[in-house]
């Protein structure tokens, strides 16, 4: 979280990109860490990376969507800053996606031969 923040205050403030797409640009690119990092440590995949990148990709664009319409509503209605958004956003995603990334994109079987 503290990464993605990071990110857009820098590309908000310091490289002056608007607020919406510096968000989108943000949270893209942290997603794509997020899930090489998921894969490797977290969870530890056995399975093949085509198989979780595109079940990843799925959770991913939900919360992208979910992301952009939930700053982009905050910034407008309130004309408040997109990183005090992208705050309360994520601090309630991470619920919801790791659940969906435990349970199906890196679920492990329990096949017993």
């Amino acid at each position: 979280m503290l990464a993605y923040i990071g990110l857009l205050f820098f590309l908000t403030y310091v490289v002056n990109i608007a607020p919406k797409l510096a968000n989108l640009l943000s949270y893209s690119t942290i997603t794509i860490i997020n899930y090489l990092l998921n894969y490797s440590w977290t969870f530890k995949s056995g399975k093949g990376v085509l198989t979780t990148s595109w079940r990843y990709l799925s959770v991913v664009l939900v919360g992208v969507v979910l992301n952009y319409i939930f700053v982009a509503l905050y910034v407008d209605v309130t004309s408040g800053r997109a990183e005090v958004a992208a705050t309360i956003f994520s601090c309630l995603w991470p619920l919801v996606s790791f659940v969906s990334l435990k349970f199906w994109v890196f679920k492990v079987s329990n096949n017993v031969s």
